[in-house]
């Protein structure tokens, strides 16, 4: 089983890539509003102005504009069908400013889709 995780820049294109997920029987896909360490370090240094801190966390939720989305996925094959689906929809992720992904062991997952607790083997608690 693997962790895949994807931190992409354009929020648009998110019901597009739900939407290719479903359609290549991909499924199961938590998503979440992020920001990079970059622009949340260029926001909090212009938010800290004395005029603008009474509207501070209106104007931050504003300018979160990243989504990350993880998913444990079972086998290698779904893997690869949803690395592919990502660059269809998000592009190069090599360019700088577009996203990135990647993929970690998963050892043990309960709930969720998995109705029975599956482990890797000789995993020990």
């Amino acid at each position: 089983m693997y962790l895949f995780v994807v931190t992409f820049n354009d929020e648009h294109k998110t019901g597009e890539l739900i939407k290719k997920y479903r359609e290549n029987d991909i499924r199961g896909a938590t998503i979440i509003e992020t920001m990079g360490s970059g622009r949340f370090q260029q926001i909090e240094s212009y938010l800290n102005r004395p005029f603008i801190a009474g509207i501070k966390k209106f104007i931050e939720h504003q300018l979160v504009h990243n989504r990350t989305l993880f998913m444990v996925i079972r086998t290698k094959e779904t893997l690869k069908n949803a690395i592919r689906v990502t660059e269809e929809v998000l592009g190069d992720l090599s360019k700088p400013g577009t996203g990135i992904m990647f993929v970690l062991p998963v050892n043990f997952v309960k709930g969720g889709s998995f109705s029975e607790p599956e482990f890797i083997e000789n995993l020990e608690l």
